[in-house]
């Protein structure tokens, strides 16, 4: 998604070298799916010759979905931003020292940006009167930007719906690479004006109702909140996707318990998402973490147990969790691994990190 030019006031002397300043907002670095802004003017070009390397901070940029392209000479270089508005060269980790002027116009820019990327969170209880049953609607990927018609056929409990026409079941298949699949995976819902945080997999299955759409059954789309038919419980997987389309995924990972994060690394491994597994293993050194990340080429499924923490852990800053994961990797038969995670946390008011997972 591409949005105008925003102009900055130009001044008409000491113009600098021409800069062009691009900024984006994408789920992840592969995605697809981005909304771009275009910064031009020449007060902003010469506050950023004032920009700066801080040899004094330390190196490594962070986790970001704001990126800055900045081409200066012909030569464009890549910056990164954390979430509290200062940026990092994409490429060598290192922290940017800037204007506090220009850090703060880029800060309000990349908010205004996010707020168009994503979708808005709307519970269960609204998003089921938003798209009533037989209503339709457009669900767009977060990751490909890619996007179908569908109609909202049953569901109590999250929307059972299913694809209008055979050319919007093709688009769907697509988006799974050409196969049926039960991932899940970070959409839009589309309809009259609102842009709603969902999340949906990719297997037909149930009940059908619409003929000639080449889909035979429905799939699911859940929304915040809302839960399975038959166990009645949330969807932990599903959830995640929601948070990640409607931008909040890193502030919803840092409410989660101990045994949660735990769940939300094998969910990474299961979806064989990248970014969503370093997303759950901020705290892991890369050491640590390359082990899993090449893991997740070869996964076929993980299907993990991690049972409830019986410790008191409200005053506590650090817990062992035990789980067992059978894990398929392609060719070979599943295999029951057992795996021990150690979570701690600066303290009683800090977000709990994995800081090591081992396994045998």
């Amino acid at each position: 998604v591409a949005c105008g030019p925003l102009r900055v006031a130009a001044d008409s002397v000491g113009k600098p070298e021409p800069v062009a300043f691009v900024m984006s907002v994408k789920t992840s670095p592969s995605s697809e799916f981005e909304t771009r802004m275009e910064l031009t003017g020449f007060s902003l070009a010469k506050l950023w010759l004032d920009a700066i390397p801080d040899t004094g901070a330390a190196s490594g940029p962070p986790l970001s979905d704001v990126w800055l392209t900045v081409t200066r000479g012909g030569a464009p270089r890549t910056y990164v931003m954390d979430e509290t508005g200062d940026w990092y060269d994409a490429a060598s980790g290192q922290k940017i020292k800037m204007p506090e002027t220009l850090r703060d116009t880029l800060f309000r820019y990349a908010n205004t940006l996010r707020k168009r990327h994503y979708g808005e969170l709307a519970d269960w209880k609204e998003a089921r009167q938003l798209f009533p049953r037989k209503s339709k609607f457009t669900i767009v990927d977060m990751e490909t930007g890619l996007k179908f018609r569908v109609q909202r056929r049953a569901g109590s409990r999250h929307a059972d719906v299913q694809p209008l026409t055979i050319q919007d079941t093709a688009v769907m298949k697509q988006i799974y690479g050409g196969n049926w699949s039960w991932k899940r995976r970070a959409i839009l819902a589309v309809a009259d004006g609102r842009r709603v945080a969902a999340s949906m997999h990719g297997m037909p299955h149930g009940g059908d109702g619409i003929p000639g759409n080449g889909f035979s059954g429905h799939f699911c789309v859940h929304f915040l909140g809302s839960t399975t038919h038959t166990s009645k419980r949330i969807d932990f997987a599903h959830q995640l996707m929601v948070h990640k389309a409607g931008g909040t995924l890193v502030s919803y990972i840092r409410t989660l318990s101990p045994a949660d994060l735990a769940r939300g690394f094998f969910e990474s491994l299961d979806q064989r998402d990248e970014w969503l597994l370093r997303q759950f293993s901020v705290g892991l050194s890369p050491q640590k973490l390359e082990p899993f990340l090449r893991l997740i080429d070869s996964l076929e499924s993980v299907r993990a147990t991690v049972p409830e923490n019986d410790d008191d852990t409200e005053s506590a800053l650090a817990v062992e969790i035990f789980a067992k994961a059978k894990t398929a990797r392609k060719g070979e038969g599943p295999v029951v691994e057992t795996f021990w995670f150690t979570v701690v946390r600066d303290s009683v008011a800090s977000p709990w990190k994995i800081v090591d997972v081992r396994s045998e």
